[in-house]
């Protein structure tokens, strides 16, 4: 037998030992290996009625049969188990094991795999494959074309030329276009033959949000320097802005002239490269809310203009712990609010927003100027896709999320049996937020709940959460269907007899109803102060039962060291990450990234 044999059969019998001995191990594996069957199941059925744009990319993330990872944890065999039972066919009855598993990953590779990976047209399939001279560049993803234009200038120059030299010259080319954040895109110019994917993205955000008449007649003041983060950011808002503003605003910037005065000037330059250039090239120093605003008032006087090309807002942007200079006094805010009502103008909104303090958001709202602190990529998008208005409301809406994320990190609760709870309270308060109007509070929803059913919302937490004194005797206690189905699967995937089954569903009722050691004076007491947490009361047996108990006010869940399920979200994430280098990607990149 050959080396290489050898090693293999060395390989899976590792993974056998490791599914059989390891409790919690195999508790992720096969919640992992039923997401993805459950996911490739449904991309078949959109393939299959032609809905390709609903496919997800489970199919690029599973494993291929062989590779490393697949030998090393089986893992295919699994997936195909769960998409091909052994009572599914006809053909498997009376056939060995051992042949039942061969078809039915053979199944999983041409029946599956294939079919949905060709329908995405990957450009990793093309890659792997060395056919660089078919990879269709227009379904190429933004951030992929990012990551691998220098493999796509190394092996077909020819065609990614002429693919971005069909970018510049086309208005709306067809483009798989993966939406990237404004400062996103500028990063783009640092790197070698990102100018056209710049300039092309940059041109679809500017048509994006000026159909939707977001930050119509809008400036940006900033004060940045090159080191901090987030200052391409500031940049990249005020070039935006300036898109969408009326003559006199119309491409242009405050800053601070030779006189050290407020002056509007013009962004030169043809390209996105020029007019960062351009603002570079000027000293932004923080202004007084005082001195832009009677700048606008003068500068609207001068002009003539009309109520509608007033300017409607007006964004501050700094780095600096000191905000005494967007304050102003009572007497100035008094003239100049005479000053524009005497010309029949409305004062703008005063938006302030200190991107140093990054660890929690807040807002603060004083003398009708609002103040932000914080920054993230997530409250920046939040801040692009509200429809132009930045409402305070929304970024507290982010603070939420932040405490969700936190309790999920932190060592001071367990994760189980609150998150669920704490999720559903910070979905109310946004609501509420918003006085319930859907459109307002829709782009900030849409976040959270793909990350919700993505990663966290899982039958365990709803279990966790129906089980938890602290919650289930609260007379606010929201015992609703989704969270008994939770329950109940998490039951029968952990109890395989009817019996045990049977005897945790009446302890389950005398829980509900708080009889017998639930409602003893002391397990009364301390319902709201006892933390949960996962017991182990046979862990000097390696029996396979799951056992549920009472005991007092603790949990009553003893799911054999469950408490992995709370980084499962993080490990699933690992697996797939090191599956991309090892496994569908088979790629020698050698020196080619950076």
């Amino acid at each position: 037998m050959r080396l290489r044999d050898q090693k293999r059969i060395l390989m899976a019998k590792k993974a056998i030992e490791k599914y059989n001995n390891d409790e919690n191990y195999r508790f992720l594996y096969e919640h992992i290996s039923d997401i993805f069957a459950r996911l490739l199941k449904s991309d078949l059925e959109f393939l299959n009625t032609g809905q390709i744009d609903k496919i997800s990319l489970a199919a690029k993330w599973c494993p291929s049969l062989d590779s490393s990872y697949d030998r090393s944890t089986l893992f295919c065999e699994s997936v195909a188990r769960k998409l091909f039972p052994y009572d599914s066919d006809a053909e498997y009855r009376g056939i060995e094991e051992a042949h039942y598993v061969y078809r039915v990953r053979e199944r999983l590779r041409k029946q599956v795999l294939i079919p949905l990976r060709k329908a995405l047209e990957l450009p990793e399939t093309y890659m792997s494959r060395r056919k660089w001279d078919r990879l269709p560049y227009d379904r190429v993803p933004a951030i992929a074309m990012k990551t691998y234009k220098k493999l796509f200038f190394k092996h077909d120059p020819w065609r990614i030329c002429s693919h971005l030299r069909y970018l510049k010259r086309t208005v709306k080319p067809k483009f798989n276009f993966s939406r990237l954040l404004p400062h996103e895109i500028l990063s783009l110019l640092n790197y070698a033959f990102g100018e056209e994917i710049a300039e092309y993205h940059w041109r679809r955000v500017v048509e994006d949000f000026s159909s939707k008449g977001c930050f119509h007649n809008c400036i940006s003041i900033f004060s940045t320097a090159p080191c901090y983060n987030f200052s391409n950011f500031c940049y990249a808002f005020s070039l935006l802005t300036s898109e969408f503003c009326e003559s006199p605003w119309k491409g242009k910037v405050a800053v601070r002239n030779a006189s050290f005065d407020v002056d509007f000037i013009k962004i030169e330059g043809e390209d996105l490269r020029s007019k960062l250039k351009t603002l570079k090239s000027h000293d932004f120093i923080c202004v007084r809310v005082p001195e832009i605003l009677d700048k606008v008032i003068n500068m609207a006087l001068e002009c003539n203009l009309s109520t509608d090309k007033m300017i409607k807002k007006i964004f501050f942007f700094t780095y600096s712990g000191n905000s005494t200079l967007w304050r102003w006094k009572t007497n100035e805010s008094e003239s100049i609010r005479k000053k524009f009502e005497m010309n029949g103008y409305v004062i703008p909104d005063i938006v302030c927003w200190n991107l140093r303090f990054c660890l929690i958001p807040t807002v603060e709202l004083e003398d009708d100027v609002t103040f932000i602190y914080g920054c993230s990529n997530d409250i920046f998008r939040v801040f692009l896709e509200g429809d132009g208005n930045l409402d305070p409301v929304a970024i507290m809406d982010v603070e939420l999320s932040v405490k969700v994320l936190r309790l999920i990190d932190g060592d001071v609760k367990p994760a189980m049996g609150y998150i669920y709870e704490v999720m559903d309270k910070a979905k109310e308060q946004i609501w509420k937020n918003f006085n319930d109007v859907q459109r307002r509070y829709r782009p900030i929803l849409r976040i959270i709940e793909t990350r919700w059913e993505l990663q966290l919302h899982r039958p365990l937490h709803a279990a966790a959460y129906f089980l938890n004194p602290k919650f289930h005797y609260d007379p606010n206690f929201v015992g609703n269907e989704e969270v008994r189905v939770g329950l109940y699967e998490v039951i029968e995937k952990m109890c395989p007899t009817a019996l045990e089954r049977c005897r945790i569903d009446l302890q389950l009722e005398k829980f509900d109803k708080a009889e017998g050691l639930f409602g003893k004076e002391m397990a009364i007491l301390t319902r709201t102060k006892k933390q949960p947490g996962p017991r182990n009361l046979n862990a000097k047996k390696k029996s396979k039962k799951k056992v549920i108990e009472v005991e007092e006010s603790k949990e009553i869940v003893d799911v054999g060291d469950d408490e992995e399920d709370v980084q499962e979200d993080a490990n699933d994430e690992m697996i797939l990450q090191d599956d991309e280098d090892d496994n569908f990607i088979d790629l020698d990149y050698g020196d080619d990234f950076d």
